[in-house]
Protein backbone atom coordinates (compact mmCIF):
# COMPACT_ATOMS: atom_id res chain seq x y z
CA UNK A 1 0.00 0.00 0.00
CA UNK A 2 1.36 3.28 -1.26
CA UNK A 3 0.23 6.37 1.05
CA UNK A 4 0.54 9.98 0.18
CA UNK A 5 -2.32 11.62 1.58
CA UNK A 6 -0.66 12.92 4.94
CA UNK A 7 3.18 11.94 3.95
CA UNK A 8 4.76 9.02 2.26
CA UNK A 9 5.09 5.25 3.02
CA UNK A 10 5.00 2.57 1.43
CA UNK A 11 4.24 -1.10 2.32
CA UNK A 12 4.70 -4.48 0.95
CA UNK A 13 3.05 -7.20 2.39
CA UNK A 14 2.50 -5.07 5.89
CA UNK A 15 5.84 -4.16 5.77
CA UNK A 16 6.82 -0.24 5.57
CA UNK A 17 9.71 0.33 3.20
CA UNK A 18 12.25 2.88 3.90
CA UNK A 19 13.12 4.90 0.21
CA UNK A 20 15.69 7.02 -0.47
CA UNK A 21 13.92 10.86 -0.76
CA UNK A 22 15.30 10.57 -4.69
CA UNK A 23 13.48 7.23 -4.55
CA UNK A 24 10.63 8.88 -2.95
CA UNK A 25 9.77 11.10 -4.97
CA UNK A 26 10.08 9.08 -7.97
CA UNK A 27 7.38 6.87 -6.82
CA UNK A 28 5.12 9.56 -5.71
CA UNK A 29 5.39 11.27 -9.03
CA UNK A 30 4.38 7.98 -10.83
CA UNK A 31 1.40 7.52 -8.25
CA UNK A 32 -0.03 10.59 -8.39
CA UNK A 33 0.61 11.55 -12.22
CA UNK A 34 0.11 7.88 -13.71
CA UNK A 35 2.58 6.48 -16.33
CA UNK A 36 4.96 9.15 -17.98
CA UNK A 37 7.55 8.94 -20.31
CA UNK A 38 11.41 8.93 -19.13
CA UNK A 39 11.96 12.71 -20.26
CA UNK A 40 9.39 14.10 -18.33
CA UNK A 41 10.04 12.03 -15.49
CA UNK A 42 13.72 13.45 -15.65
CA UNK A 43 12.95 17.01 -16.14
CA UNK A 44 10.21 16.99 -13.89
CA UNK A 45 12.40 15.73 -11.04
CA UNK A 46 15.62 16.44 -12.00
CA UNK A 47 15.11 19.31 -14.19
CA UNK A 48 18.11 21.45 -12.49
CA UNK A 49 20.36 20.33 -14.58
CA UNK A 50 21.96 19.32 -18.02
CA UNK A 51 19.22 16.43 -19.68
CA UNK A 52 21.73 13.86 -19.39
CA UNK A 53 22.40 14.31 -15.87
CA UNK A 54 18.98 14.10 -15.16
CA UNK A 55 18.29 10.87 -17.25
CA UNK A 56 20.96 9.33 -15.45
CA UNK A 57 20.06 9.81 -12.18
CA UNK A 58 16.48 8.62 -13.13
CA UNK A 59 18.33 5.30 -14.35
CA UNK A 60 19.73 5.38 -10.70
CA UNK A 61 16.98 5.55 -8.84
CA UNK A 62 14.92 2.91 -10.68
CA UNK A 63 17.61 0.46 -10.37
CA UNK A 64 17.52 1.62 -6.59
CA UNK A 65 13.99 1.34 -6.27
CA UNK A 66 13.61 -1.76 -8.08
CA UNK A 67 16.49 -3.38 -6.29
CA UNK A 68 14.84 -3.14 -2.96
CA UNK A 69 11.44 -3.83 -4.34
CA UNK A 70 11.40 -5.41 -7.43
CA UNK A 71 9.32 -3.91 -10.13
CA UNK A 72 7.99 -1.32 -8.14
CA UNK A 73 8.82 1.03 -11.38
CA UNK A 74 7.98 -0.92 -14.00
CA UNK A 75 7.85 -0.14 -18.18
CA UNK A 76 4.85 -0.13 -19.63
CA UNK A 77 4.77 0.33 -23.37
CA UNK A 78 7.48 2.96 -23.32
CA UNK A 79 5.86 4.26 -20.50
CA UNK A 80 7.60 4.23 -16.68
CA UNK A 81 4.47 3.48 -13.72
CA UNK A 82 3.99 2.17 -10.63
CA UNK A 83 3.21 -1.55 -10.28
CA UNK A 84 0.11 -2.68 -10.44
CA UNK A 85 0.11 -4.56 -7.48
CA UNK A 86 1.17 -1.42 -5.20
CA UNK A 87 -2.56 0.00 -4.26
CA UNK A 88 -2.47 3.73 -3.73
CA UNK A 89 -4.80 6.17 -1.49
CA UNK A 90 -4.18 8.65 -4.47
CA UNK A 91 -5.79 6.44 -6.93
CA UNK A 92 -8.79 4.99 -4.62
CA UNK A 93 -9.51 8.24 -3.54
CA UNK A 94 -9.53 9.74 -7.28
CA UNK A 95 -12.08 6.47 -8.52
CA UNK A 96 -14.08 6.93 -5.75
CA UNK A 97 -14.83 10.52 -6.13
CA UNK A 98 -15.10 10.66 -9.88
CA UNK A 99 -18.08 7.44 -9.15
CA UNK A 100 -19.54 9.66 -6.44
CA UNK A 101 -19.27 13.00 -9.03
CA UNK A 102 -20.74 10.81 -11.99
CA UNK A 103 -23.96 9.77 -9.31
CA UNK A 104 -22.64 6.09 -9.47
CA UNK A 105 -22.72 5.38 -6.46
CA UNK A 106 -24.39 6.49 -2.90
CA UNK A 107 -23.05 9.34 -0.83
CA UNK A 108 -20.67 8.08 1.21
CA UNK A 109 -18.58 10.50 3.76
CA UNK A 110 -15.68 7.15 3.47
CA UNK A 111 -14.41 8.25 0.58
CA UNK A 112 -13.94 11.65 1.99
CA UNK A 113 -12.12 10.14 4.74
CA UNK A 114 -9.73 8.36 2.24
CA UNK A 115 -8.15 12.21 0.77
CA UNK A 116 -8.57 14.08 3.97
CA UNK A 117 -4.81 14.41 4.60
CA UNK A 118 -2.38 17.13 2.88
CA UNK A 119 -0.96 15.42 -0.07
CA UNK A 120 2.47 15.04 0.62
CA UNK A 121 2.89 17.78 3.14
CA UNK A 122 6.60 19.34 3.44
CA UNK A 123 7.06 18.81 -0.45
CA UNK A 124 7.45 21.87 -2.59
CA UNK A 125 8.15 20.65 -5.78
CA UNK A 126 5.98 22.79 -8.71
CA UNK A 127 4.08 19.44 -9.20
CA UNK A 128 3.34 18.78 -5.88
CA UNK A 129 1.56 21.89 -5.70
CA UNK A 130 -0.01 21.26 -9.09
CA UNK A 131 -1.52 17.96 -7.85
CA UNK A 132 -1.97 18.95 -4.51
CA UNK A 133 -4.78 22.05 -5.25
CA UNK A 134 -6.24 19.50 -8.04
CA UNK A 135 -6.88 16.94 -5.65
CA UNK A 136 -8.32 19.75 -2.98
CA UNK A 137 -10.51 20.68 -6.28
CA UNK A 138 -11.61 17.22 -6.25
CA UNK A 139 -12.32 16.95 -2.79
CA UNK A 140 -14.85 20.31 -2.72
CA UNK A 141 -16.75 18.82 -5.61
CA UNK A 142 -17.16 15.70 -4.19
CA UNK A 143 -18.20 17.59 -0.46
CA UNK A 144 -20.77 19.99 -2.29
CA UNK A 145 -22.37 17.12 -4.30
CA UNK A 146 -22.90 14.72 -1.29
CA UNK A 147 -23.83 17.66 0.55
CA UNK A 148 -26.40 18.65 -2.21
CA UNK A 149 -27.81 14.92 -2.46
CA UNK A 150 -28.17 14.42 1.30
CA UNK A 151 -29.86 17.92 1.49
CA UNK A 152 -32.32 16.24 -1.14
CA UNK A 153 -32.58 13.31 1.17
CA UNK A 154 -33.51 15.72 4.05
CA UNK A 155 -30.55 14.51 5.83
CA UNK A 156 -29.67 17.82 7.05
CA UNK A 157 -27.49 17.79 9.71
CA UNK A 158 -24.77 15.25 7.55
CA UNK A 159 -25.32 17.62 4.54
CA UNK A 160 -24.50 20.72 6.57
CA UNK A 161 -21.60 18.93 8.82
CA UNK A 162 -20.19 18.10 5.09
CA UNK A 163 -21.04 21.41 3.33
CA UNK A 164 -19.04 23.17 6.61
CA UNK A 165 -15.62 21.12 6.25
CA UNK A 166 -15.99 22.59 2.56
CA UNK A 167 -16.06 25.94 4.00
CA UNK A 168 -13.47 25.23 6.30
CA UNK A 169 -11.35 23.87 3.64
CA UNK A 170 -11.95 27.30 1.28
CA UNK A 171 -13.56 30.03 3.14
CA UNK A 172 -13.98 32.19 0.21
CA UNK A 173 -15.26 29.52 -2.25
CA UNK A 174 -18.63 30.82 -3.48
CA UNK A 175 -19.89 27.45 -3.99
CA UNK A 176 -19.15 25.90 -0.60
CA UNK A 177 -20.71 28.92 1.48
CA UNK A 178 -24.21 28.01 -0.95
CA UNK A 179 -24.02 24.45 0.07
CA UNK A 180 -24.40 25.61 3.48
CA UNK A 181 -26.64 28.20 2.83
CA UNK A 182 -28.73 25.45 0.85
CA UNK A 183 -29.53 23.04 3.69
CA UNK A 184 -30.38 25.86 5.83
CA UNK A 185 -33.02 27.23 3.65
CA UNK A 186 -33.91 23.77 3.24
CA UNK A 187 -34.59 23.48 6.95
CA UNK A 188 -36.58 26.66 6.67
CA UNK A 189 -33.56 28.66 9.05
CA UNK A 190 -33.42 31.18 7.36
CA UNK A 191 -31.94 33.83 9.61
CA UNK A 192 -28.78 31.16 9.86
CA UNK A 193 -28.71 31.08 6.08
CA UNK A 194 -29.09 35.03 6.57
CA UNK A 195 -25.86 34.81 9.15
CA UNK A 196 -23.73 32.12 6.83
CA UNK A 197 -24.64 35.03 3.69
CA UNK A 198 -23.34 38.12 5.85
CA UNK A 199 -20.16 36.24 7.05
CA UNK A 200 -19.21 35.52 4.01
CA UNK A 201 -19.88 38.98 2.16
CA UNK A 202 -17.94 40.32 5.29
CA UNK A 203 -14.96 38.06 5.01
CA UNK A 204 -14.86 38.06 0.87
CA UNK A 205 -14.75 41.69 1.18
CA UNK A 206 -11.74 42.16 3.75
CA UNK A 207 -10.11 39.36 1.91
CA UNK A 208 -10.42 40.15 -1.73
CA UNK A 209 -12.41 43.38 -1.69
CA UNK A 210 -15.11 41.07 -3.45
CA UNK A 211 -18.75 40.25 -2.83
CA UNK A 212 -20.75 37.51 -3.47
CA UNK A 213 -22.53 36.72 -6.73
CA UNK A 214 -26.16 38.36 -7.55
CA UNK A 215 -27.07 34.68 -7.50
CA UNK A 216 -26.20 33.93 -4.10
CA UNK A 217 -27.78 37.53 -3.08
CA UNK A 218 -31.11 36.51 -4.60
CA UNK A 219 -31.46 32.97 -2.87
CA UNK A 220 -30.94 34.46 0.24
CA UNK A 221 -33.37 37.60 -0.18
CA UNK A 222 -35.81 36.08 -2.37
CA UNK A 223 -39.27 36.83 -1.09
CA UNK A 224 -40.79 34.16 1.39
CA UNK A 225 -44.62 32.36 1.19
Amino acid sequence: MLTLFGGFQLQIDGTVVKLAVGAQRLVAFLAVGGPSLRSRIASALWGDGPENRAQARLRTTIWRVNNLVPGLVANRQGLLAVAEFVESDVRRFAAEARTQLSGGAEPSTATLDLGSGELLPGWDDDWVRFERDRFKQLQLHMMEAIAAVLRARGDYGIALDIALHAVRTDPLRESARRAVIDVHLAEGNHVEALREYRRFHHELLTEIGARPSRALSQLVFAPTA
